[in-house]
């Protein structure tokens, strides 16, 4: 064989080589660049899908719940967002506790069926009878109160404080006063006068 024909042979071989290496480089990296384009695709889209589950939308279901520590009660409410403010519709979570921290609440839980809101208040519940201690000029006095639609006590009538002076009472029983308890709660005003006598014996 000659030199010639050799060396064509051997030009051919490596051109072969060459080709095949590169078509196979090629073909992986093309695969591997698609694969990265698509694993990106996915991303964004669920990034997306998140966001838009996280979004308040026309007919999120706006869930209250307010906690009156001294009765230890909560009270609950359902609105539609809608309904409730338009211009909260398309908040995101961060832009939702912005606007409800101006209102007391926080965000326990956020998707894009529900909003679950809380807030708690130091108060008795709203629209109660409540024992208590009402300060007056001439000292301290158990008294019946009226709680208002926010938890606000308030004397409805001046016969509503008794005569019964808190330093006739133990330490214990004023602290309980003060702080607030279920136990000093009651529906109506009769039943708050019929608790309140037995301090009176």
């Amino acid at each position: 064989m000659s030199k010639k024909r050799k060396f064509i042979l051997w030009f051919s071989a490596v051109a072969l080589v060459l080709f095949v290496g590169g078509y196979l480089g090629y073909y992986k990296y093309n695969k591997s660049t698609k694969y990265k384009e698509e694993l990106y695709k996915d991303s964004n889209a669920v990034m997306s899908k998140s966001k838009s589950q996280n979004t308040v939308k026309y007919n999120t279901k706006l869930i209250f719940k307010v906690m009156y520590l001294k009765s230890n009660d909560t009270i609950e409410e359902e609105q539609i967002a809608e309904k409730y403010d338009k211009s909260i519709v398309g908040y995101d979570r961060e832009k939702l506790q912005s606007y409800f921290s101006k209102k007391g609440f926080k965000i326990n839980k956020m998707d894009g069926e529900e909003v679950i809101l809380i807030k708690s208040l130091d108060r008795y519940s709203p629209n109660k009878y409540v024992i208590s201690i009402e300060k007056t000029d001439k000292g301290e006095y158990m008294a019946i109160f009226r709680t208002d639609n926010e938890g606000n006590m308030y004397i409805e009538k001046k016969e509503d404080v008794t005569d019964i002076r808190t330093n006739l009472l133990r330490k214990e029983e004023v602290e309980m006063l003060k702080s607030g308890s279920s136990e000093f709660q009651f529906d109506t005003k009769e039943k708050a006068k019929e608790a309140i006598t037995e301090y009176q014996s």
